[in-house]
């Protein structure tokens, strides 16, 4: 298997809510339970520590060697070679948190306020001390009384390695369960979990062992809100489940993984209110509901089913059929004659310039999107047999290509102010992606888009958000240049369907080496290809499959 690389991979597992990350100092280890990355406790390590990651465990090497496996849905143990290990209490800096301590000996639990429950620590063949200075009497319990730290430290008895226990409860008290299994036995079910989940994706195409771990170790279990198995965004950072990425995920898992794809597709359809809205994001304990995301539904699922004939099956388009016909209505129905985004949030791309003059602006690109996502509905209408909505859908596909085409185009491409109609240009990527209507459009169109990708927007390694040229183009400066993984799909696929397979091929090879060369990021640099924001990031996967089957 393809070596792994920590600090451009953290360590996880699938249906853990514990993620293991680096810092300058050591190890953090964070709970991603509530859609946040709270970090739990930190492990002190030597900035020469040496690490060794795969999925079985984290090895770290820094005087002695300390090897770490996860287990269930909270738990972590650790087996130490014989040198002394800390483990800190991390505290966010509020008066009004509480902690404390229960217990002695080579057991205890700590209780606070910050993971909403307590954490078991229990140490086999080996002496936990802990020192936890009591502040009664103090100035600070005229708030509460608490810790002002907790450190836990761990040592061998003689000879032979000790080991560290640990289990969270983030929704109160509960019974340990790290004893009913060997530190081996952990380990080893998590590295025989991924080789059997993994299997049917790498292939024996070592290129993929990296996209196919981030996958994997992104995976939550149903619970709470969630309702099915959910791969979120990163356990780096972003440990929710947005309402567009969930269908790039999807469409990442398509050709390998169709149940678990559509369970992807479906998450966000399990919120949907009587009006037809979805949530903007969900995780387990909460539901963002004051934006929403673009109605990429539609395109993406046709996407998928060219990679895999499952999606085209009656039970499949029975089970996403009435959810985004619902959620097609509500856009339709409750955002104005001509349906709009009312922040830059809504689009997806949050600080693109299109709103700079606007928050609330009528797009060529929005339209195009739900004239894709109408046709769709008559052909599934169609296959289902509803005669009347398959006229019903045909007919708004029609007029949102016509609206997309005949009211966004004067020579260039603008977007509209939602309330007043005014028009206002941009050097912003998102008007461009109209492409997606492909041969609908006007040749005076395709050929501006064309003209302006290969002048304006193209860098070495893909399409940048804004133009390179733009006086507000910032290199990191998120939607206003960086270089983003659905774009590249959408306008490839556009590109495709109006025969410039050279022009999408570039783009999406760029882009592929982006990834090849630097890890699975958020987005990336248009000139040098450099990684930048969030990590251990599962959207750019399905844009880097589609670079490997270009490359065979």
């Amino acid at each position: 298997m393809e070596k792994l690389q920590f600090g451009k991979v953290l360590f996880s597992r699938r249906g853990s809510y514990l993620a293991i990350d680096k810092s300058d100092d050591g190890l953090l280890i964070k709970n991603v339970s509530d859609g946040t990355c709270k970090i739990a406790y930190k492990i002190p390590f030597s900035k020469n520590a040496v690490y060794d990651i795969s999925p079985r465990s984290l090895i770290v090497k820094d005087g002695g060697e300390n090897e770490i496996c996860l287990f269930g849905r909270y738990g972590l143990k650790i087996k130490c070679s014989g040198a002394p290990l800390i483990m800190e209490y991390s505290e966010r800096k509020n008066v009004y948190n509480v902690n404390f301590i229960v217990g002695n000996g080579n057991e205890i639990k700590i209780g606070d306020t910050q993971s909403n429950g307590f954490t078991y620590f229990k140490t086999e063949n080996g002496i936990l001390s802990v020192d936890a200075p009591n502040n009664v009497g103090k100035e600070s319990r005229k708030f509460l009384a608490k810790r002002e730290y907790i450190k836990l430290s761990f040592s061998g008895r003689g000879t032979g390695n000790y080991f560290v226990l640990f289990e969270l409860f983030p929704h109160g008290d509960g019974v340990p369960t790290y004893s009913d299994e060997t530190f081996d036995e952990s380990a080893t079910e998590a590295e025989k979990d991924f080789e059997s989940w993994s299997e049917d994706i790498i292939q024996g195409d070592e290129r993929k062992t990296e996209s196919a771990y981030i996958m994997w170790s992104n995976l939550l279990p149903a619970d709470g809100y969630i309702k099915r198995e959910a791969m979120v965004c990163s356990k780096a950072g972003m440990t929710r489940v947005w309402s567009w990425d969930n269908a790039f995920n999807a469409l990442a898992l398509s050709r390998y993984k169709p149940r678990l794809a559509l369970d992807q597709f479906m998450i966000p359809y399990d919120f949907i209110t009587a009006s037809g809205q979805i949530p903007d994001a969900v995780s387990a304990t909460t539901a963002e509901w004051t934006n929403v995301k673009p109605p990429v539904q539609g395109f993406v699922y046709t996407l998928m089913q060219k990679k895999n004939p499952y999606f085209s099956r009656i039970a499949s388009l029975s089970e996403i059929y009435f959810p985004m016909k619902r959620n097609t209505d509500w856009w339709l129905n409750c955002r104005g004659e001509v349906p709009s985004y009312y922040h830059g949030n809504d689009s997806g791309a949050d600080n693109a310039t299109v709103f700079d003059a606007y928050d609330s602006i009528s797009t060529p690109d929005m339209l195009a999107l739900i004239a894709v996502q109408c046709k769709f509905l008559s052909d599934v209408a169609k296959r289902l047999g509803y005669l009347s909505d398959e006229k019903k859908y045909a007919a708004f596909a029609d007029e949102f290509e016509k609206k997309a085409i005949d009211d966004y185009f004067d020579g260039r491409l603008f977007v509209r102010n939602g309330d007043s109609g005014e028009k206002y240009y941009s050097d912003s990527l998102v008007p461009l992606k109209i492409i997606i209507l492909g041969e609908k459009l006007t040749h005076d169109i395709k050929r501006y888009v064309i003209e302006r990708l290969k002048n304006d927007f193209i860098g070495r390694y893909g399409v940048a958000s804004e133009a390179l040229n733009s006086k507000e183009y910032a290199t990191d400066g998120y939607w206003r240049g960086a270089c983003w993984a659905p774009d590249q799909i959408i306008i490839a696929d556009g590109l495709y369907k109006i025969g410039e397979k050279e022009l999408a091929d570039k783009i999406l090879t760029g882009f592929g080496n982006a990834v090849a060369e630097n890890g699975f990021f958020e987005n990336y640099d248009p000139h040098t290809g450099k990684a930048q924001r969030c990590w251990h990031y599962c959207w750019p996967i399905a844009a880097f499959y589609e670079y490997l089957e270009l490359s065979k």
